[in-house]
């Protein structure tokens, strides 16, 4: 998997406080195929670490969505409960009217 290295590559800058750096390697992995619903919860809480609320937003959504397929529903419970953090409850709130709104 070509996507493999730049997983390695953004969980080190993850841990290492280093979020901007994993954020593009993430973003490098799910280009190469590396997409899964651990890639965008990871991605989403790296965005949330960077302030680009929007992209934190829509990637904890792209996770839920991943995760509404499989059995586990980890992933949809810490997502919800960093969508429900002061810094991105409002927007949030925001994003889903959009989301009603284009829907109807």
């Amino acid at each position: 998997m070509r996507a493999f290295p730049h997983l390695g590559l953004g969980l080190i800058f993850f841990n290492t406080a280093r979020h901007a750096y994993a954020c593009g390697e993430f973003e490098k992995a799910m280009e190469l195929g590396g997409e899964d619903k651990n890639v965008y919860f990871i991605y989403g809480l790296c965005q949330l670490k960077c302030r680009d609320y929007k992209k934190s937003i829509e990637a904890l959504h792209k996770a839920m969505e991943m995760d509404k397929e499989g059995s586990d529903n980890s992933i949809i419970e810490s997502a919800q409960a960093l969508l429900a953090l002061p810094e991105l409850s409002g927007l949030h709130k925001r994003y889903l009217d959009d989301e009603r709104a284009s829907g109807q």
